[in-house]
């Protein structure tokens, strides 16, 4: 006869589940971390996005010269993630107390649930310009379908969108002043003096 007291293996796996789970959505450096990672991300592929940009400029638009890919709405996407994870990081320490047993018990809280940058920018106490929040709506059409798919779910989805060769100045801006707003460090091991 098996011990009433003595827990099944599956118990243990999805005890430790919980945990991880519950360690990665409720402690600030995780999603900072992995704002970290997609920030990396972003300065790899930035000198391919410049040199785009320079080679439209020199010849006024398009010639032979000018790259086949370009990864502008590649870079606006994972900055739009890089944003989402700064400012959940911030938005877990204000989670009320049945919000956090919930994700101890392995739920997500549901005002997290949502990629929507600017509501999210907004959430987080940060107040945008009028060109950040152009930035931010472009940011959120890069991440909802354009830097993902070559088409949107619905033709009505489809507006008038630009890209910018500052736009890649602008986000290191903004990156840095959400940082600062909400107190995010660039690195916990290495120092960056750009972010």
């Amino acid at each position: 006869m098996a011990d009433p007291l003595v827990k099944d293996e599956s118990y243990y796996r999805n005890l430790a589940r919980q945990n991880y789970f519950s360690q990665r959505v409720l402690h600030s450096q995780e999603w900072f971390d992995n704002a970290n990672r997609l920030m990396l991300a972003m300065r790899l592929i930035e000198p391919s996005i410049q040199s785009y940009w320079a080679i439209l400029r020199k010849h006024e638009g398009f010639s032979e010269e000018t790259p086949e890919y370009e990864c502008h709405l590649i870079f606006l996407m994972l900055a739009g993630y890089a944003i989402e994870n700064l400012c959940k990081g911030f938005l877990v320490t204000s989670l009320s107390d049945e919000e956090v047993t919930a994700v101890k018990s392995g739920k997500y809280p549901r005002r997290l649930a949502t990629h929507n940058i600017p509501e999210l920018v907004k959430w987080a106490g940060l107040e945008a310009d009028e060109v950040e929040k152009n930035l931010l709506l472009r940011i959120q059409a890069a991440v909802v379908w354009r830097g993902r798919y070559p088409a949107p779910r619905s033709g009505d989805e489809i507006l008038p969108s630009i890209q910018a060769g500052s736009d890649v100045r602008r986000i290191n801006k903004f990156l840095m002043k959400l940082r600062r707003h909400i107190g995010a460090k660039s690195s916990y091991e290495v120092s960056d003096s750009r972010l």
